[in-house]
């Protein structure tokens, strides 16, 4: 199996690219998803990857599209490419970015979903039961009407007209 273009090889970091600043992108992901455990820094790491490649692909896009527009208008000279089916290193280069696209997504829908099965559930709040204060009723059903307050002496008792 021949590769034809080497974009989709496992080497993260082109010669031509910058080790470091892939290594920062790599440690802010770390940093800012800060993964727990062995499967979720697989998930970061397939992340920053995705990036990275999703980054190159554009910029070899552009780059592409510059050599495209050193021979003419960019519109006519992408149009006719695309119409004529010449254009295979842009269609590459868009499939490559999609594909790359798609991963970083998985990967951050896979965490999100493993990160909440990993929540404990909400505690569940003690309900605490208002009981409703008995009050004394005649044997026709109607309340009685209290001469004292609950809870008080007589000296606070209501009048005898209420």
């Amino acid at each position: 199996m021949s590769i034809k273009h080497g974009l989709s090889a496992g080497s993260r970091v082109f010669p031509n690219e910058n080790q470091q600043e892939f290594d920062d992108l790599t440690a802010e992901y770390r940093r800012t998803l800060a993964p727990a455990n062995i499967l979720e820094k697989f998930l970061v790491e397939e992340m920053a990857h995705a990036a990275w490649r999703l980054a190159r692909f554009r910029r070899l896009e552009t780059g592409l599209i510059d050599q495209m527009a050193a021979s003419g208008d960019v519109d006519t000279v992408l149009t006719a490419a695309l119409v004529d089916n010449t254009a295979v290193a842009l269609k590459t280069l868009q499939r490559l970015a999609a594909a790359s696209e798609r991963s970083y997504y998985r990967a951050l829908k896979e965490l999100q979903n493993l990160r909440a099965q990993e929540e404990p559930p909400p505690a569940e709040k003690t309900k605490t039961r208002n009981e409703p204060k008995v009050v004394p009723t005649h044997r026709n059903g109607k309340p009685k009407i209290m001469r004292e307050l609950p809870g008080s002496s007589p000296a606070h008792s209501l009048p005898n007209d209420c």
